[in-house]
């Protein structure tokens, strides 16, 4: 079940816009990039822009209410909403393409031919969020000239969101403690993002689960199973 309202102490609210502010670099990197190089913008490029631009609104926005709402019976600032997952892939990876364009990563989804039909109950932010912060982690436990590859199979009303990277891989003491719910950082340049727990957490909200298998020095494959609206 969705958790719709909830009460907030001082310290969860600090939290909060402690993620906000997180949230916010990685839209406005890729804006000041695409703003002092892009010359003539395609249809699509406009749209993303539109998109990012929006995202750093509905944070700052977030955050605005958050400062000012009534910490003792505070409910969620941004709706419960039916989402297509394929479109928030495509924003996210687009942002972060513009974001590690210097680290030539590389960064693969194809939308299958049903993703009109990827289609979650979620918040807009919660997803971004998740998302961003899980090509992050990809990225930064990762060497230059690594591929992610991104891809959702629809299978009995379930979405299987995969994330792939050839990268360094993690440990096999790293990862037990992963799966047993110990938050521990591996391969991160900063502790600044959503943690793995805090991803773990937050897809179980939205009714889903998620794994992680990894092989030491060959790469890593984060699984996020979410229901479906049908």
């Amino acid at each position: 079940m969705l958790v719709t309202e909830q009460k907030i102490s001082k310290t969860s609210l600090l939290e909060g816009l402690k993620m906000g502010v997180h949230d916010i670099r990685s839209p406005i990197t890729f804006l000041k990039v695409i703003q002092t190089t892009a010359t003539n913008l395609s249809t699509k490029e406009k749209n993303l822009l539109e998109a990012a631009t929006d995202r750093i609104i509905r944070i700052v926005d977030s955050m605005a209410k958050l400062l000012y709402c009534n910490s003792e019976n505070y409910s969620e600032v941004s709706k419960v909403e039916v989402i297509n997952l394929s479109l928030v892939i495509e924003r996210v990876l687009f942002e972060k393409q513009y974001e590690y364009k210097n680290m030539n990563i590389k960064f693969s989804y194809v939308a299958p031919v049903y993703a009109d039909d990827c289609l979650v109950h979620s918040r807009i932010d919660d997803l971004e969020r998740m998302l961003s912060n899980l090509l992050n982690n990809a990225v930064e436990a990762s060497e230059e000239n690594c591929t992610i590859n991104i891809s959702i199979e629809l299978k009995n009303k379930m979405l299987y969101l995969r994330i792939v990277d050839n990268g360094k891989g993690i440990p096999v003491e790293i990862l037990q403690k992963l799966r047993n719910g110990i938050t521990i950082t591996f391969g991160k340049k900063s502790g600044q993002g959503m943690g793995f727990q805090q991803i773990k957490q937050a897809v179980t909200k939205l009714g889903g689960r998620l794994t992680i298998n990894s092989v030491f020095g060959t790469g890593s494959e984060i699984q996020i199973i979410l229901p479906t609206i049908m």
